[in-house]
This record gives C-alpha cells, structure tokens and sequence, in this order.
C-alpha cells in the first residue's frame, strides 16, 4: 500500500504522539504515524517476562510542574488514581559525574570515594 503525506511521523513513543496531537489540535489532516509495533509508547512500556515479573521501560517516571503538559498528559491516560500509579520514593541514589570528579583536590575525591562505598555498602546489605 502506497499512500502520499504532508507529515509522516516514525515512532509512536511519547514525542510522535505528541507531534500527532498537535497536529489534530490544529485541524492539520494529512499526516500519518507509523510505529514498528502493535502497541504505542515506543521505549515508554513495561515489559513482562515469561515468568511473569514487570520491568519498566523508559519514560516510567513522569515528574512536571508545566500545567499544560500535565493537561496534556490527562487527555492521554485519563484523570485521578485509578489511571495513574503515584509512589512515594524513598530511596536514594548517590552519583557523582565522574567527568566532573577531577574538579576535587586528591583529599576532597579520596573523601568521596570512601563515603560512596560507605554508603553503597551500607545500603546493599541492609
């Protein structure tokens, strides 16, 4: 099948779904979107294994103070707690950017070193 567009959008992750609800908000009717798979969300997915454990994908963690994606993001999924899970997180992870590391005089990334692996240590047999 052949078909000729104005728009052809490849992938149907969270930025071509969004370039398709843009361009039906502005009334733009000749454009299509085509994806690999069956389902959309491009990386954004959970994917289950045969033994039947969940693991996210992409995208898993929305965090947004910009109303308008929020709104954009409820006319997606729906509204309130039965379409959305919200967790609290508990949990830290301590990073330090290793390009960034060499800014530390040798005293200061000793320091650092040692407290990641207390820390790492710590939390990984608790």
């Amino acid at each position: 099948m052949s078909r000729k567009v104005d728009i052809l959008i490849v992938g149907a992750g969270p930025t071509g779904l969004g370039a398709a609800s843009r361009l039906k908000q502005h009334k733009h009717e000749d454009w299509l979107l085509v994806d690999a798979f069956e389902e959309a969300g491009g990386l954004a997915m959970t994917d289950i294994t045969p033994e039947g454990f969940l693991f996210d994908m992409g995208g898993h963690v929305i965090f947004s103070h910009y109303d308008y994606f929020d709104q954009i993001l409820d006319a997606a999924v729906g509204t309130g707690p039965e379409h959305w899970a919200v967790h609290e997180r508990v949990s830290y992870v301590w990073y330090v950017e290793r390009s960034k590391i060499s800014v530390f005089s040798y005293l200061n990334r000793t320091r650092i070193y040692i407290t990641a692996y207390a820390i790492n240590t710590k939390h990984s047999h608790s």
